[in-house]
């Protein structure tokens, strides 16, 4: 990214970071009109018992439970690579502030991988500055990278795995060369990102077709043996987790112990679940915080947030169509959001939890989307001049939702 952009942009992208470090309650109160997240203090018994027991905690009850918000015992079911991070500086001394200072890192490192992984496109350094911008300020990810919570490194591990699935040439359609090199690093950033958060085995069938495709340009039979070698690898690192799962949760991953029986309010798949499904989507991938009190500006936020939607999905498909620039790189990034947004669907008709934060595995995918095609259509329209203001407000309208608070 151009040094020009980096002042403009880091310096108050780290500030406002900070300040959420410091000023979000670690509960779910509100203080300075923000609401702390009622899962931290859950993430931090996590961290708490693995410096104090030495050993991996057994989650006995759902979220759900009587009590379980007092105990703060409903997070054990999680993989245990952030926590044991978090307990190492637990052991020498440090508290919820330095977990909070990991998240913060593992979110600033996230915005270079997003600079890098929009130059591998092929574009400019001014779309790298301007998904930067996005990134930087977009609610979700600034909020979930400010407190002690998995989230934050998993986006990272998702975005690293982007980076190593992606083609060096932004142009080509024959995509990545898999050296021995890089097989090896997706194995391991395969299996290693599983013990971060569950959402990364999401990447187990997105990595096997990018090798496919691979082996399919260049009928070259290593691919193929270094495709088995690296899933194959990846799946020794989890097999132990998962047999773990298996024996205390009857699951996999530990989610069905986690959420307990299947949604009791609206189903999706009802004249009135599916409306109620789309509208609290929409609100919370543009705002996560959950205080904002309901009236009529708070609904006209909310059908705002689903016009600039509407606006950005119709920008998507004038940039394909008038463009056409399609890659395996940009086919990849369609495909990352297809199987996010799949995945996120299926979540909901099972448990029906509408949160923002389980569509960002595909942030790489949402900035493209969000800041290219709208270059492409300002530049059409003689006002690229006001592509950095629409950035900014794209990723910060969000916080719009904070002076109903007031």
């Amino acid at each position: 990214m151009n040094i020009k952009y980096f002042f403009l942009i880091v310096i108050p992208v780290v500030g406002l970071r900070l300040f959420f470090v410091g000023a979000i309650p670690a509960d779910q109160t509100v203080k300075f009109h923000l609401e702390g997240l009622g899962d931290e203090p859950a993430h931090f018994n996590y961290v708490k018992y693995l410096a104090e027991k030495r050993s991996l905690p057994l989650q006995t009850a759902t979220y759900k439970s009587p009590g379980a918000s007092i105990r703060n015992d409903f997070e054990y079911y999680q993989p245990p690579l952030y926590y044991l991070l978090g307990a190492l500086g637990r052991m020498a001394g440090c508290g919820l502030y330095f977990c909070r200072l990991l998240s913060f890192f593992f979110g600033l490192i996230s915005l270079l991988l997003i600079a890098l992984i929009i130059k591998r496109m092929g574009c400019p350094s001014e779309h790298q500055a301007a998904a930067v911008l996005f990134c930087g300020f977009f609610p979700n990810h600034a909020y979930f990278s400010s407190l002690v919570s998995n989230d934050s490194m998993s986006w990272l591990a998702a975005l690293a795995l982007t980076f190593c699935l992606m083609a060096d040439n932004g142009k080509s359609g024959d995509g990545p060369t898999f050296t021995r090199r890089r097989a090896l690093l997706v194995g391991v950033l395969l299996g290693l990102g599983s013990y971060v958060k569950s959402s990364l085995l999401l990447f187990y069938p997105v990595a096997a077709a990018c090798f496919l495709y691979s082996w399919y340009r260049r009928r070259n039979g290593e691919i193929l043996v270094r495709m088995f070698a690296s899933l194959g690898g990846a799946l020794a690192i989890n097999i132990p987790w998962f047999l773990r799962n298996m024996a205390h949760y009857h699951s996999m991953t530990g989610l069905s112990y986690l959420n307990g029986p299947e949604v009791s309010y609206p189903h999706l798949l009802t004249l009135h679940g599916f409306p109620i499904f789309l509208k609290t989507s929409v609100r919370f991938f543009w705002f996560p915080m959950q205080h904002i009190p309901v009236s009529f500006y708070h609904k006209l936020l909310g059908g705002i947030g689903a016009m600039v939607l509407i606006a950005l999905l119709f920008l998507a498909l004038r940039y394909f169509v008038k463009e056409r620039p399609f890659t395996y790189n940009h086919a990849l990034l369609l495909g990352i959001a297809a199987i996010t947004l799949a995945a996120y669907v299926h979540y909901n008709l099972v448990w029906g939890n509408r949160e923002g934060r389980f569509l960002l595995p595909a942030l790489s995918s949402i900035a493209f989307l969000a800041v290219v095609p709208l270059h492409s259509a300002l530049k059409a329209l003689r006002l690229k001049g006001l592509y950095f203001p629409s950035v900014f407000l794209l990723g910060a309208w969000g916080y719009s939702y904070l002076l109903l608070t007031l």
